[in-house]
């Protein structure tokens, strides 16, 4: 039968060995349904679907959510540490907070013109989330059914306190790190969920704020958000590296201050393509489409993304 069926040649994580996000989850998918071993009446009804989780992904797609909070309130502790090793082996297990400076690399990546690309390692980071939306939600609908049903808080929280299941997923959602959602968030261009995430770890290790500073700068430059960036300056007790620095006077509008920025970088790092890249936008915020056109020109620049060539011309020839 599909219950008894032998266990794939995979290893786990999955995602580790996965080329593929449909094969990918259709096979997570697929293996979880395995360690629901102790509600019959459960396991009969994703056994049905078992074969067309296989070939569809979108079947899949759709039940992992139920299939995951199921596992979580009936599995082993074990099976519970393998859907955690899953999660962190595709949105990161960075523990050394202290050493991330930034959520990509560097300050000044996001200002690299590159689509978001529908390939395994998005498609997976936006399961992640949709699992622990689903999860929040879930969370959400039993709090509020004690509530409504209970006269009293002290016996609302007796009662939640016996919820074995209601437990078991506030404990998996507590062990995803919300700094790694942070970046996973970043990477996929969802600024506002990444805000989110750094908020909520800010909330619970509020002595981190000087440490995620820089992290914060970036979200809320890519949000659009000056009067934010202006606000972090306030607080900050470092003086901000020049990478810093032009990514301020970018978000707010000082294009001519970051130019001179670049300047001041440029003689640590005299061949960088993204700063001359980021040179260039400045030259077109402020409207000098003649000299980025000598710039594009110039020595080493034959790699500056086709995007920023074609808003060159554009330019001169308006």
């Amino acid at each position: 039968s599909v219950g008894n069926e032998s266990q794939e040649n995979y290893s786990l994580p999955i995602y580790n060995s996965s080329k593929d996000f449909s094969k990918w989850i259709s096979t997570w998918s697929s293996h979880l349904t395995t360690k629901i071993t102790n509600k019959p009446q459960i396991l009969q009804v994703f056994n049905a679907c078992k074969p067309v989780i296989k070939k569809d992904s979108g079947c899949a797609d759709f039940l992992l959510p139920y299939i995951l909070v199921h596992v979580i309130c009936y599995g082993s502790k074990t099976d519970r540490e393998e859907i955690v090793s899953e999660v962190e082996a595709i949105i990161g297990n960075d523990n050394a907070t202290d050493h991330v400076a930034t959520l990509n690399g560097s300050i000044l990546s996001e200002q690299t013109t590159h689509a978001v690309s529908q390939d395994l390692g998005w498609m997976a980071k936006q399961t992640v989330f949709a699992l622990l939306d689903h999860m929040k939600k879930w969370l959400s609908k039993k709090y509020a059914f004690y509530q409504n049903n209970s006269r009293n808080e002290v016996k609302k929280e007796s009662e939640l306190a016996k919820d074995e299941d209601f437990k078991a997923v506030q404990i998996f959602v507590q062990t995803i790190k919300q700094h790694n959602l942070a970046i996973a968030s970043y990477e996929c261009r969802a600024f506002a969920r990444s805000l989110m995430h750094l908020e909520a770890h800010l909330r619970d290790k509020p002595d981190d704020l000087t440490m995620f500073l820089t992290q914060l700068q970036q979200v809320y430059g890519a949000l659009n958000e000056p009067d934010y960036v202006y606000g972090l300056d306030a607080i900050r007790k470092q003086d901000p590296t020049l990478e810093e620095l032009i990514h301020h006077h970018q978000v707010t509008g000082n294009f001519q201050d970051a130019l001179a920025c670049y300047s001041s970088l440029g003689r640590q790092q005299k061949d960088s393509l993204a700063l001359r890249s980021g040179m260039l936008r400045c030259y077109l915020e402020m409207d000098q489409p003649s000299t980025a056109a000598m710039l594009v020109k110039g020595k080493d620049l034959y790699q500056v993304s086709e995007t920023l060539k074609s808003y060159v011309s554009f330019q001169l020839s308006g």
